[in-house]
């Protein structure tokens, strides 16, 4: 997700908020772990625990993973993350924040 949302950003930058985001991960971890016990008490709770089901159970783990991480970034240094972002075209920025917030809601259908 990184490569798509670092788009247009000069080397050292996108490098530096690569960096900051994937440490935000050991961060998010636990919220991770909440929202995983939720999504799988209620697929166990409507008997809705296929194959298809761990698929999109598993997608919807990553996503709120990765949405969380690059909230911690923003949330961290909010005034550069503008900044830096200010320049970029928004089309990588939508795809990454809108597909992911798309599989996030898939993983409760």
């Amino acid at each position: 997700a990184n490569w798509l949302l670092r788009k247009g950003l000069p080397e050292l930058t996108a490098r530096n908020l690569t960096y900051s985001h994937e440490f935000a991960h050991f961060y998010t971890l636990p919220l991770v772990i909440i929202y995983g016990g939720l999504l799988i008490t209620w697929a166990v709770a409507f008997q809705k625990l296929g194959y298809g089901r761990i698929i999109l159970i598993l997608a919807s783990l990553q996503a709120i993973w990765e949405l969380l991480s690059e909230m911690r970034v923003i949330f961290m240094n909010r005034e550069h993350y503008k900044t830096v972002y200010s320049d970029i075209p928004f089309l990588p920025q939508c795809l990454f924040w809108g597909l992911g917030i798309v599989l996030v809601c898939l993983g409760w259908f």
